[in-house]
């Protein structure tokens, strides 16, 4: 998965307006709504996940038999809902540490 919980699609761009300057040079602004957030093309109309599978790639979902084997799955982090929070794992793909617990940023 992409993204955990968005509108966008894979091909969603943001929408951007040219702008004419008093000098009359242009510049090329992004669009935002009433809240601040830039406006993106092709959007779904309710938050969904935003799968691989969605811009054609076989990604299948996979069932595995405890973390031990979801962990040695071969990526960079792995997020695991546990007692009611998210814990992100370090796996280490490309050094020879052990995964470790790592703190997820908090979004302001």
């Amino acid at each position: 998965m992409s993204a955990c919980y968005s509108t966008h699609t894979f091909e969603s761009e943001p929408v951007k307006v040219e702008v004419i300057q008093p000098d009359g040079s242009s510049k090329f602004e992004y669009v935002q709504n009433k809240d601040g957030e830039t406006v993106y093309t092709k959007v779904k109309a309710e938050a969904s996940p935003q799968y691989y599978s969605e811009r054609g790639e076989n990604t299948p979902p996979r069932l595995d038999k405890d973390l031990f084997d979801f962990l040695g799955n071969g990526e960079e982090y792995a997020y695991v809902w546990e007692e009611g929070f998210w814990t992100c794992y370090d796996l280490h793909e490309f050094d020879d540490q052990e995964p470790e617990i790592v703190e997820i940023p908090q979004v302001r």
